[in-house]
Parts: structure tokens; C-alpha cells; sequence
């Protein structure tokens, strides 16, 4: 089970059962956004419109700034068959100018409730966390153009 506040930050974390075990002990993984040398931690700044996906339990979050000239859509969902977390981030350029764009995800886990010498990720199998990321060389931004 994963639970979100009213900013769409992921607040709650249990796994694998829910309700027991909890590994955030409520504080926020906050989503943070870079932008041509700009940034802002959501929500500060954004104009946020939560939803789910028609007939589906797959979320359909919207951030808007205009002050950045971003519209950037997320979609989470948690499989329920397999132990498995996938987030879906979408940024749009609303502006006419190329942005090089940067999306921080800090995360704030305490591992069974536990925030003293956490490790980041503790694996029981048949567990799996999959991070879908473009390659890049080191250094590298991905540029987005106006309109996409």
C-alpha cells in the first residue's frame, strides 16, 4: 500500500503487508524540479490536480508552474499480483524556449519504522524495485523543445 497527501507526495509506504509494516514513518518523499538554473520542492509554486486514470487505481497527478514554464504528469501505480512500485514522470515544456530539465525524488525511508542506520533499499525476495531511467553519459541533461 502506498498513500499520498494532499500535495501528491507519497507519505506511506507498507510492505509487505499492509498496515505493518511502514517505511516512512509518514514523512514525505519530496519531489523536487530544476529547471535552466531555477528550482522549486513541490508544492511550492505548482499548481497540483490529482486524479486517477479512467476505471483504474493508477494515479493521475499534474504539476503545473508557470513561473518555470513546466506541466509535468505522474502516474503511480502498485501491481497486485506482483511486489512491484512503478512511477511514470511526464514533462512538458510550456514555454517556446529549449529548458534543460532535473527531477529530484528524495526519499525519506525509514526502513520498518526505523530511521537509525537505514539502509536504502533491504530486499526480501520475491521483491522487486525497477528504476526505468535514460541513458545518458555522465554529465548529460535531456533537452526538451517547446511543444513536446
Amino acid at each position: 500500500l502506498i498513500a499520498f497527501d494532499r500535495d501528491a507526495l507519497l507519505r506511506e509506504f507498507y510492505f509487505p503487508h499492509v498496515g505493518q509494516e511502514t517505511h516512512t514513518k509518514g514523512e514525505p518523499f519530496r519531489i523536487g524540479v530544476w529547471a535552466n538554473g531555477q528550482f522549486n520542492w513541490v508544492p511550492d509554486g505548482w499548481e497540483i490536480k490529482r486524479d486517477y486514470l479512467n476505471d483504474s487505481l493508477v494515479t493521475d497527478v499534474e504539476l503545473r508552474s508557470e513561473a518555470m514554464g513546466l506541466r509535468i504528469v505522474m502516474n503511480d501505480l502498485v501491481d497486485f499480483e506482483e511486489n512491484l512500485y512503478l512511477k511514470k514522470i511526464s514533462v512538458e515544456n510550456l514555454g517556446q524556449k529549449a529548458k534543460e530539465v532535473r527531477i529530484f525524488l528524495a526519499h525519506d525511508f525509514a526502513i520498518y519504522g526505523n530511521d537509525i542506520g537505514v539502509t536504502l533499499i533491504q530486499i526480501h525476495l520475491p521483491a522487486l524495485f525497477l528504476f526505468i531511467l535514460p541513458l545518458m553519459p555522465q554529465g548529460a541533461a535531456h533537452t526538451i523543445k517547446a511543444g513536446q
